[in-house]
């Protein structure tokens, strides 16, 4: 079985911002999942579309929501994280602590842009993780978008405020071959 991809907010958005879900649906289709901390972030006002377009995924079948069972371990993981970290570790918000929990107890791979909050627990927990970047380069890489097509998309999502760590595309492609 496929696992399934624990998306946060920040990857989430990159995406919505600019309208390229479908990169994310023709690369994972069935295996988009969204923890219901991550969902709430989503449906701020300031970004009502989001919310919009995510509510006719899931509706479609092709993006999953997923809730924490009561007393579950994904649970324990998520309120540790947000609310007792061990070893002096600084509190993380609840859509990075979701991820983590759902992805680390179900062997799933977590979504996540923001590296600074998330890193540590993906070499903790040995997460299997994606990032924006990431997921570009294997768009490319399974012949979804060209170079020039990824490299436009990474400049619409930098000019909405995305932060990576290269200037264009070409850069971050050139720098990991």
């Amino acid at each position: 079985m496929t696992d399934a991809i624990y998306f946060d907010t920040d990857c989430l958005s990159s995406f919505l911002w600019v309208k390229e879900f479908r990169i994310l649906l023709s690369l994972f289709k069935g295996r988009i999942h969204i923890p219901y901390a991550v969902y709430v972030e989503l449906s701020y006002p300031s970004v009502k579309h989001f919310k919009t377009e995510i509510d006719s995924l899931i509706v479609k079948g092709v993006v999953f929501i997923d809730k924490f069972e009561p007393g579950s371990k994904e649970e324990e993981i998520y309120y540790r994280l947000v609310y007792n970290p061990e070893n002096g570790k600084q509190k993380i918000g609840k859509g990075e602590a979701s991820v983590i929990a759902f992805a680390k107890e179900n062997d799933g791979t977590l979504a996540s842009n923001n590296l600074k909050d998330v890193g540590f627990y993906i070499d903790y927990y040995k997460l299997k993780s994606l990032s924006t970047p990431t997921i570009l380069l294997k768009a490319v890489s399974d012949r979804l978008l060209s170079d020039i097509e990824a490299d436009l998309i990474w400049d619409k999502m930098t000019k909405k405020k995305q932060r990576f760590p290269y200037e264009t595309f070409a850069e971050y492609k050139k720098s990991i071959t």
